[in-house]
């Protein structure tokens, strides 16, 4: 076993002292040989946390950022991509 990995046996014998080891880095906790739950610091829980609300409000972010720099006349750096050509296609209602 490695320090960071826990069955829920040693998990619920050793619960304090697998608390007091999540100050080093998280712990893994294992069922059959399979990731169950993860313990972590809990300033580390704030900052993934606060990285998640920021990632979610992030497209609303950018898009009023881009309407804010619309309404004051800057370029965004947009290129619209080049127009086919289409062929010239007959009329439907051109003389019979």
């Amino acid at each position: 076993m490695t320090m960071s990995e826990w069955s829920i046996a040693e998990a619920k014998a050793r619960f304090s002292e697998l608390v007091l080891s999540v100050r080093e880095r998280p712990q893994r906790v294992t069922k059959r040989g399979r990731n169950v739950a993860v313990v972590i610091a809990p300033d580390e829980y704030a900052r993934l946390s606060g990285a998640v609300e920021r990632r979610e409000q992030q497209p609303m972010r950018a898009f009023l950022e881009a309407a804010e720099k619309l309404r004051a006349g800057e370029a965004l750096g947009l290129e619209l991509p080049r127009r086919k050509r289409a062929k010239a296609r007959k009329d439907p209602f051109g003389s019979r």
